[in-house]
Parts: C-alpha cells; structure tokens; sequence
C-alpha cells in the first residue's frame, strides 16, 4: 500500500481520486484542498506519489513543489498535476525540475489515473 497525497480545490475532483486510490487500488490517500493543507500534511508523512491541482486558491502546483523542495525526504516524489487546460510546452523544462512527471485532464479518466499509479509505484 502507497502513500499518496490528491490536492485539488474541487470537491469531486477529490472524491473521484479517493475512491479510485483509496477504495479501488487500496492505497491511503490523504486528501488536500490548498497549498497550505498539503504541506502540512507533508510536514508529518512522506508520500509515495502526487496528485497535484495546477490552480488552487493559494498558490500554484509551482508554488507547492518550490516550499515541498525544502522538506528532507519529499524530493523525487512522482508528481502529477491535474489540470482543466492542456498544459503549455513552456512548462515543460520546469516541471523537470520538479519531478512532476505529466498531467491529466478534467475530466479524468478512471483507467488513466490507474495506469500511471500502478506504473509510478512499480518498484
């Protein structure tokens, strides 16, 4: 079982993200709606993987990579962002730098979400 955290200011964004991590695939999820409750929920567990809203009320999905590079023990965590916008090319390069792996679009797709856990959680 995996550790992963779903930030997204849309209330069925995460319920959808719970029930297919959590219920379908049997990992913890720890749910998140702001910058600031998913660092602290980084602040007292280390994650296995990332879900991670592009806009959120407080910040960006930028903006909570940058203060979560400060935490020992939360670089190199896959990162995913979830998005409503097909991300521009400029992000590209940053988002490296990031660990941030790829995005998903709204709305998600159930055997997509699936595919990329199971295959960033392969060890």
């Amino acid at each position: 079982m995996a550790r992963i955290l779903v930030l997204d200011d849309d209330p069925m964004t995460l319920r959808l993200m719970q029930d297919v991590l959590g219920k379908v695939m049997k990992h913890e999820v720890s749910e998140a709606n702001s910058v600031e409750s998913a660092l602290d929920h980084a602040r007292h567990m280390r994650f296995d993987l990332m879900f991670l809203d592009q806009h959120l009320p407080d910040g960006s999905v930028v903006d909570f990579c940058h203060l979560l590079s400060q935490f020992q023990g939360h670089q190199h965590i896959p990162k995913w962002v979830i998005t409503g916008e097909n991300p521009l090319k400029e992000h590209s390069s940053l988002w490296k730098k990031l660990d941030i792996a790829g995005y998903l679009t709204k709305p998600i797709d159930i055997d997509y979400v699936i595919g990329i856990t199971e295959k960033c959680l392969k060890k």
